[in-house]
């Protein structure tokens, strides 16, 4: 009976030492999951179904290996029991032989129960190698993923606010800036237009104003009845700028004729008086600035032509002023001439037109007292001097 127990208790023992040999890979492998579960803790919810994965894979291995140990268990128990009655029944029937053979069969028992004692742990231990393996490959391969999306995201950080927006906007503010700058491009082209075709009416009219010189230098002469003319525009050495506009020249022609630099002044009329195709400046006031003009250069033929074309411009209350002043000089000419009475053919038609005028006040004083003042005169010029008279001038 003592062998028996023996026996079961050895044979028990084996049972044990399974049943601990299976627990410990079953806690090895456990522990290797519980690696990679560490190692996959700081992943973010983009990992969590692969866990979730692995923990069912690894709940399932752990259920295989406990009904593997609860099979070797029943296992052995069966072997136990069938070795108890074995003993049994050869103690009934041989007890000495029995007992010996008992012996040796229980060393025999316990050699091998220790050989498969010694034999499962080294399975149960390569089976736990393997496991051990498996969960370190496993975190090394969670790991080395974790690291290529973690350098991932630093290589492609997420856009901010500012991103989103130039993401969203920034098309935008690149086509309107395209447009911005072809507006620019335009708006300057077009100022370049508008400049050069200023230029080139400036050029047309010089030289539409160039071909008429000679016209207006004809015209002029034709003008001139009486044939002791011995002075050309050309003898002038002066030309007026090309470049400026005709309203701008005639600025300029006054501005000269006030400064009595009459020769400038006088070719300055003259381009204007005979432009062609603007009929502006042929008035009554031009006309006989450029007769005064021509009388202080005492070229009084000139003087004279242009003082006829004064009085021929239309009678109207604007040119009644310019129209005395321009007889009054005629008869200033005709004294200078000694063609006296020229001179008094003159001042009588002065009279008998502009009997209210300032003009016809100089030469009779006694209608001057009751003349109202013209708005426009000249000064008054001594008819008796044989000097040059200095003529004031209309605006």
């Amino acid at each position: 009976m003592k062998l028996q127990v023996n026996k079961k208790i050895v044979i028990l023992s084996a049972s044990a030492v399974v049943a601990l040999t299976a627990l410990g890979a079953v806690s090895v492998r456990m522990m290797g999951h519980k690696a990679s579960s560490t190692a996959h803790a700081a992943h973010s919810s983009k990992h969590e179904g692969h866990e979730a994965s692995s923990a069912g894979e690894s709940e399932s291995e752990e259920a295989e290996v406990a009904e593997a140990v609860v099979e070797a268990h029943d296992a052995s128990e069966e072997e136990v029991k069938e070795e108890v009655a074995e003993q049994i029944h050869e103690i009934h029937g041989n007890p000495a032989s029995e007992s010996h053979a008992s012996e040796s069969h229980v060393m025999n028992d316990e050699q091998s129960e220790g050989t498969s004692a010694h034999r499962v742990p080294a399975s149960e231990t390569h089976e736990a190698g393997e496991v051990s393996e498996h969960a370190h490959e496993q975190a090394t391969e969670h790991s080395t993923e974790h690291s290529t999306e973690h350098s991932e995201a630093h290589q492609a950080p997420a856009p901010g606010i500012f991103g989103r927006f130039m993401n969203t906007y920034g098309q935008a503010f690149i086509s309107i800036q395209a447009k911005v700058n072809e507006l620019e491009r335009a708006e300057t082209e077009n100022e370049h237009l508008r400049l050069e075709n200023a230029h080139l009416r400036v050029q047309a009219e010089t030289l539409r104003l160039g071909c008429k010189v000679q016209d207006s230098k004809a015209h002029v002469e034709k003008s001139v009845k009486s044939g002791g003319i011995d002075f050309q525009l050309t003898d002038i050495d002066y030309q007026p700028p090309s470049h400026l506009l005709p309203e701008q020249l005639y600025t300029l022609g006054v501005t000269y004729f006030k400064a009595h630099e009459d020769e400038k002044a006088v070719k300055i009329f003259n381009v204007l008086t005979e432009m062609q195709g603007n009929d502006s400046y042929k008035t009554a006031q031009t006309y006989l600035m450029s007769g005064v003009a021509w009388y202080r250069l005492e070229h009084f033929q000139w003087a004279d032509a242009y003082f006829e074309r004064a009085l021929k411009t239309k009678a109207n209350p604007e040119n009644q002023t310019y129209h005395a002043q321009a007889r009054l000089w005629r008869a200033m000419v005709a004294q200078k001439d000694q063609k006296r009475e020229l001179a008094q053919g003159f001042l009588k038609d002065l009279i008998e037109n502009h009997p209210h005028s300032t003009e016809a006040a100089w030469v009779n004083p006694k209608e001057g007292g009751r003349a109202p003042a013209a708005s426009k005169s000249v000064h008054k010029p001594d008819l008796k001097s044989k000097h040059k008279s200095e003529a004031h001038g209309s605006h």
